[in-house]
């Protein structure tokens, strides 16, 4: 079972590789597009991928979890759709105040996560085939309330654009100062308290968790429901970062680009092993990755492979892991 911090601050080994494919994507990058390091680019470059990495961490803090306990949430994207959806309308239509369309929108998320708790938590469904589901019926109740009309920037509140234009620190944006107090706040709940030593111990051994006196369905209840508050936090920072909301694209695969960050990072799809900072490392590394392809003209479409790569990489990285494991445990074997 792995801990926030087990050393401290120290990173394991599938969080050194991450390190390590983020430095080779800087120098591939470099090599290739030296212009986009100059003087007059290098800012530019560094706030487009400083503003892509918040929404990304916020989502992988929630299927990180998940993922701990051996499931899967594939719904997040259309979450974020939702959500934003439904206060884009009462921003243009109601002129809802920027706190109640925030509270709004972590509601929704809420109970939305909270309906695939229930789900797989209680009635004993797998997490695959409920949040397929649900990714389908949340982004057709977002064209729905949409009718398939975009909520631009200037039905929003001005607070929306400011969350990336302005931040307690000149060039860094309250988006990402947002980002980062979501990535402290579940650091502390995964190492300090009952509940994250629960989530890990359900992912490690369900059985065993439930012999030691762990409501196994209470934890899984409650991680997809803050799953879907963290998606319904990506749906306003999704209409900051971007200025508009669109009931067929706000969203769409986020829940790939999240579960890429998260396996990358070293959350065991296994379950019981991950880490709050290998995750974020993760964010780091696809927030770079989907910067840069555009960049690097290439196509977007290309963004759906790498995701796809990054996964199976990871798989294979955890069945090496497994297997190391399971030979240092033999008999006789040296440790």
């Amino acid at each position: 079972m792995t801990t926030l911090f087990s050393n401290g601050v120290r990173l394991n080994r599938r969080e050194y590789v991450t390190v390590i494919l983020f430095v080779a994507l800087i120098a591939v990058a470099a090599i290739l597009k030296p212009e986009n390091f100059q003087a007059g680019q290098i800012e530019s470059v560094f706030q487009s991928i400083l503003l892509s990495i918040p929404l990304i961490a916020t989502g992988a803090m929630g299927m990180m979890m998940v993922i701990c306990t051996k499931n899967i949430d594939i719904s997040m994207g259309s979450v974020v759709g939702i959500s934003g959806m439904v206060i884009g309308y009462l921003f243009k239509d109601y002129h809802f105040p920027f706190i109640s369309g925030v509270a709004i929108a972590l509601v929704i998320g809420l109970l939305a996560g909270a309906l695939n708790g229930v789900l797989i938590s209680y009635l004993g469904i797998p997490s695959l085939i409920v949040t397929l589901a649900t990714l389908n019926t949340w982004r057709g109740l977002a064209l729905i309330i949409g009718d398939g009309k975009e909520v631009d920037g200037f039905s929003m509140p001005a607070q929306m654009s400011l969350l990336v234009k302005t931040g307690p620190i000149p060039g860094v944006a309250w988006l990402v100062f947002i980002a980062l107090f979501v990535v402290v706040v579940m650091g502390m709940v995964m190492r300090y308290t009952h509940f994250g030593r629960e989530v890990y111990a359900v992912g490690s051994n369900e059985f065993a968790a439930r012999m030691r006196g762990i409501d196994v369905r209470k934890v899984k209840f409650l991680v997809f429901s803050l799953c879907g508050m963290f998606g319904g936090l990506v749906g306003i920072m999704y209409g900051a970062r971007y200025g508009y909301y669109n009931p067929s694209n706000t969203g769409l695969n986020f829940e790939f680009v999240v579960i890429s960050a998260t396996v990358i990072g070293g959350v065991s799809m296994n379950g019981g092993s991950g880490t709050i900072v290998g995750a974020l490392l993760g964010s780091l590394l696809v927030g770079t990755i989907q910067t840069w392809i555009p960049m690097m003209r290439i196509s977007g479409f290309y963004n759906r492979a790498v995701y796809g790569l990054i996964i199976i990489v990871a798989l294979f990285a955890d069945k090496a892991v497994q297997t190391g494991q399971q030979r240092s445990y033999r008999p006789g074997h040296s440790q």
